[in-house]
């Protein structure tokens, strides 16, 4: 994680922080994040928004929080930001926190806290953010080269249509422009359907 991303530990009990505080410390060096930091309620909130990048790249609220339960704080920050999300809940509070969370990406782990499966999810959920940005960049990567191609045909029928070339000779003549240029085929293509675009 290039821009070092924290981890936020949010809970009411001051024991409870400093404790997780402990437990997460450890792993948060070793898995790239810059740092563990700490609050008490959902005043967090606003910091994670589907138009701003967030400095958090994992959110563990242990339930309750100050001023709310924290369950719709995990599935806001779950929905609004890329940030990976565990809840702990009291045992008895568990089932009922899955089953209103299964939707949202959220890990619901029943306290008193287990510091080794806390440790074993922190690195699991960290692995599973990682993989799906790769993806997402993928697949970003994939669409901007589909529409590349796209254009680049477009441009070949108006070569087509407006200087009766034939399909080999279209994508000859943007290939030439193109190094006599020194420029992208995408950019040639481009200023030929701009060119053309009006008659």
């Amino acid at each position: 994680m290039a821009d070092k991303e924290k981890i936020l530990i949010l809970s009411a009990n001051e024991d409870n922080l400093n404790g997780l505080s402990e437990i997460v410390s450890g792993a948060s060096g070793e898995l790239g994040y810059g740092g563990v930091s700490v609050g008490k309620d959902s005043s967090v909130k606003q910091r994670f928004s589907a138009d701003t990048p967030c400095e958090y790249g994992l959110v563990i609220i242990s339930a309750p929080l100050e001023d709310e339960y924290g369950l719709s704080l995990a599935a806001h920050i779950s929905a609004e930001s890329d940030a990976a999300v565990i809840l702990l809940a009291a045992q008895k509070n568990a089932d009922a926190a899955f089953k209103r969370l299964e939707n949202t990406g959220v890990i619901v782990l029943p306290k008193p806290v287990n510091p080794p499966l806390l440790t074993m999810t922190v690195k699991y959920m960290t692995a599973e953010r990682k993989r799906r940005r790769e993806a997402e960049e993928k697949a970003a990567a994939l669409k901007k080269k589909l529409n590349e191609i796209m254009i680049i045909d477009r441009a070949k029928c108006v070569l087509i249509q407006y200087l009766r070339l034939s399909e080999p000779e279209a994508h000859r003549h943007i290939q030439k422009q193109a190094m006599d240029l020194r420029e992208p085929l995408i950019k040639v293509a481009t200023d030929i359907l701009k060119a053309y675009e009006y008659l």
